[in-house]
């Protein structure tokens, strides 16, 4: 298991993917879910021998980052799908803004480092994806609680 690796090592690396899927705030609702949908699709089909690489994979089409003028503003997640569609609100013509979570919990990578730290937030903020930035808020990429779990 990747969360036993990680224990022994306390080295986050293996869990970060570093292409998140990215959108702005204008970015049509349904672009969005195609983009994670496509991201889905592709994971599924590229070579998995490498457990690691297919989470990896996964973890990208998990969510979408909304970023404006280079600053996370936002996140989109497949849970926010499911809710979408459990109201029955029409999303065809929506932009991504009206309906993303906009307060985001993220972490900074000097703080990577703590593997406890780390599952804190995402036991406190009951939150399934969490962004990583660099001292100068940059998004360098995002760690899962799929991955930390596999």
């Amino acid at each position: 298991m990747l969360l036993n690796s990680l224990m022994e090592t306390n080295n986050l690396e293996q869990a970060i993917a570093y292409n998140p899927l990215i959108v702005t705030p204008d970015t049509l609702v349904t672009d969005a879910i195609a983009l994670m949908s496509n991201a889905r699709k592709t994971c599924t089909m590229e070579n998995i021998s490498g457990n690691t690489n297919y989470l990896l994979a996964d973890a990208r089409a998990s969510c979408v980052l909304v970023m404006e003028d280079k600053q996370l503003v936002g996140i989109f997640t497949k849970r926010d799908v499911v809710h979408l569609s459990a109201e029955g609100r029409q999303i065809g013509g929506v932009v991504i803004s009206a309906v993303m979570t906009h307060s985001v919990i993220t972490i900074q990578q000097s703080d990577c480092n703590d593997l406890f730290a780390v599952l804190d937030l995402f036991r406190r903020h009951r939150i399934r994806h969490l962004p990583i930035l660099d001292d100068d808020h940059n998004l360098l990429g995002l760690i899962t609680h799929e991955n930390l779990r596999q």
